[in-house]
């Protein structure tokens, strides 16, 4: 009697179905993780959002009113007023594309509440500061968790005066050549994470914290400085006169020249989603692909498996009964 094979073929026809479906999800992932890049048409006035009472809309730039979110895509401002663009209270900058301010004296002026992410650029050029946190309202916070800024000035890359200024994400990249002149400057200054690499010094005139962020600043002072306490926590740190004298350290002593690694992230960043992601996400991204793999070969081979046992078994049964049905044919003769 003839049983039925393990369709072998027919499984690993699945599990190519199934890797080749997987990549295609993948695409639309790796496509939003992409930035997008809109074109538009440069602005030559300043933009100013302060007092909005409605939905704004300009070329680069979306304000929804309701919830107060300043979306960036592809916006273009080059101006001679002192302010490129300022936004409101409380917003949430969404970063989009690539976006470039310039102005004469500050590029983005930002009151209190400000939160920037997204994972668009920001280019700020300013003949006195790029990226100005003007509050003086000291119990306010102004958060940046994700971008890419590059910032040009003659004076302060980010100055917050009284804001905290908070930065758990992005990469930045401060120019500030003058000699006095500070990449980042504020009264509490919370670095928790993020890449920054400036030629001028960060400075808190009460508190500047760093926590697994990864800094490289050459100047031509002390690159950290604060008044009240400096702290450097989850990081490791070089140290020298310049960056060809950079060595390992394990307290800041007032060097010209730091790189700081963070120390929280021992695999280093992510090959598939990019900066200030760590690389553990590849890890578990490969193992849960490896995972579906293994399940989409494994399962239909478990599967012919069972139907070829069952099979067998209805085989041996049926054999089983005809030969009793024989036996007893026979006896009644």
């Amino acid at each position: 009697m003839r049983t039925k094979s393990m369709p072998y073929i027919s499984g690993a026809r699945r599990a190519a179905c199934l890797i080749f479906a997987v990549i295609l999800l993948l695409v639309p992932v790796v496509s939003a993780l992409t930035p997008s890049v809109h074109a538009a048409a440069a602005i030559t006035e300043s933009v100013n959002l302060t007092n909005p009472r409605k939905n704004m809309y300009g070329n680069g730039y979306k304000w929804m009113n309701l919830e107060n979110t300043l979306t960036l895509s592809g916006l273009h401002i080059e101006t001679d007023s002192e302010y490129g663009m300022r936004i409101p209270d409380g917003a949430t900058v969404i970063l989009e594309g690539n976006n470039y301010i310039s102005a004469a004296s500050y590029a983005l002026g930002c009151p209190s509440n400000v939160t920037f992410k997204g994972n668009g650029s920001l280019t700020l050029v300013a003949r006195d500061t790029g990226l100005y946190f003007y509050s003086t309202d000291d119990t306010t916070t102004a958060r940046i968790l994700g971008g890419t800024y590059t910032i040009s000035s003659g004076g302060v890359g980010i100055r917050s005066d009284y804001t905290t200024l908070s930065i758990t994400g992005g990469k930045f990249d401060i120019d500030v050549p003058a000699a006095d002149g500070w990449a980042i400057t504020g009264r509490t200054v919370k670095i928790h994470g993020g890449k920054i690499t400036a030629n001028a010094p960060l400075r808190a005139t009460l508190d500047l914290e760093i926590r697994a962020a990864s800094l490289t600043v050459t100047a031509d002072k002390p690159a950290l400085s604060a008044a009240r306490k400096l702290s450097l926590n989850d990081v490791s740190l070089s140290a020298g006169s310049d960056k060809s004298s950079l060595t390992r350290v394990d307290t800041y002593n007032g060097e010209n020249c730091v790189a700081v690694k963070s120390a929280a992230n021992l695999l280093g960043e992510s090959v598939l989603f990019g900066e200030n992601v760590p690389m553990f996400a590849d890890i578990l991204l490969v193992l849960a692909l490896a995972a579906l793999v293994v399940l989409g070969i494994a399962l239909p081979l478990l599967r012919a498996h069972r139907r070829s046992q069952r099979a067998l078994a209805a085989a041996a049964e049926a054999e089983a009964a005809a030969d009793e049905d024989k036996k007893q044919k026979k006896s009644r003769q």
